[in-house]
């Protein structure tokens, strides 16, 4: 098989002129073609960022998951990568999730589109691939499977991403470079995410917890709950992985898990705000830190707000884990996925202690 793949490719070569700038990358055994040093969508139309490919590989096996589990309202699953680029991971969907699966990857810019149908044919693999903004065609059609490498801002694609997904559907979302996700700036946080977070030790737990808020105000708009499954921070990246309830009930439900952090500057200790209508007239006194009492001056600050729920589903990530078993990246996903688990059960056992923790 890796030698019709080379054959194809240098098929492929002789007829254009390949430039100079065009390098071939592998991918758990998927050739691409890409943009040499193009690692953004700022750099070339045609990007492929190899730092992210434990996170395209955990949503592959996530996609396994799903189709094995049967709770997919299509038979068979139809799937959409919505921002292509170089098309790796729908054709990695193809490849290795091949049973009971309809892959669709789409791409707005004309040139990854091309470059998309030149790895799809390198590969021989067959995928449909569209041409589109991505936002109109989430509006205009239904797929049940769906990832978004939003590179910066996934908020843009929030509205658009909860308007067709159905009951039990699920939607992956990783963002990269984000500034408002690393806290550079407070304003931009507050403006494409609707919080107000800080640098803190637990920072990438934060910029979760700030991202699914609103993820949850945008599935609420449309009578969508949401259950999240997955929650990953790899290096500059963050990744939600996160299943849809329909109905007002499960609407509401989420929009309860949104909730003010109140956080200590002094030794960051953190507690959620108590569900409740009626104000808080010490926030600081909800810490169990006694820094606002034993230091002069105002130490609390509140953050927030942000998702009070939980950002794991252990059986989930139990079945991930083996189902990772079976691909080219078993080593890494296993390691990941067990320090994962072993989190999920932690963060289950304080919860049921203390329902206003927030343990990283």
């Amino acid at each position: 098989m890796a030698n019709e793949v080379m054959n194809k490719f240098e098929e492929l070569s002789e007829n254009r002129n390949l430039s100079s700038s065009e390098v071939t990358v592998n991918e758990y055994d998927v050739t691409l073609l890409v943009d040499e040093n193009a690692t953004s969508p700022k750099k070339s139309e045609v990007f492929y960022d190899k730092e992210i490919a434990l996170n395209r590989s955990l949503i592959t096996s996530a996609l396994a998951v799903y189709t094995k589990s049967g709770k997919s309202c299509f038979n068979p699953v139809r799937c959409l990568d919505g921002i292509g680029a170089s098309g790796v991971m729908g054709l990695l969907w193809k490849k290795y999730v091949n049973d009971n699966v309809v892959i669709t990857i789409n791409d707005s810019r004309s040139r990854a589109y091309e470059r998309i149908k030149q790895n799809m044919n390198i590969n021989n693999l067959e995928v449909e691939i569209l041409n589109r903004d991505t936002c109109s065609l989430l509006h205009e059609n239904t797929y049940n499977f769906i990832s978004l490498n939003c590179h910066t801002n996934a908020a843009y694609y929030l509205d658009s991403a909860f308007r067709n997904l159905p009951k039990g559907g699920i939607l992956a979302i990783t963002t990269t470079d984000d500034a408002a996700l690393h806290a550079i700036t407070s304003e931009i946080a507050l403006r494409n995410y609707g919080g107000f977070i800080i640098r803190t030790f637990y920072s990438k737990e934060l910029a979760i917890r700030l991202f699914l808020a609103a993820v949850a105000r945008a599935a609420a708009r449309y009578n969508k709950g949401l259950h999240v499954l997955l929650s990953l921070a790899f290096k500059s990246s963050f990744t939600v992985i996160l299943t849809v309830k329909r109905g007002p009930t499960d609407a509401n439900k989420s929009i309860r898990n949104i909730r003010k952090l109140v956080h200590c500057s002094m030794c960051e200790d953190r507690t959620f705000y108590p569900l409740t209508n009626y104000p808080v007239e010490s926030p600081s006194s909800l810490l169990g830190c006694g820094c606002s009492r034993r230091l002069p001056g105002k130490v609390a600050v509140e953050l927030g707000p942000i998702w009070s729920g939980s950002i794991f589903n252990e059986d989930f990530l139990v079945a991930m884990y083996h189902q990772s078993a079976k691909f080219p990246w078993r080593v890494k996903a296993e390691m990941l996925l067990g320090q994962l688990i072993a989190e999920a059960r932690y963060l289950n056992l304080m919860r049921k202690s203390d329902e206003n923790s927030v343990v990283i």
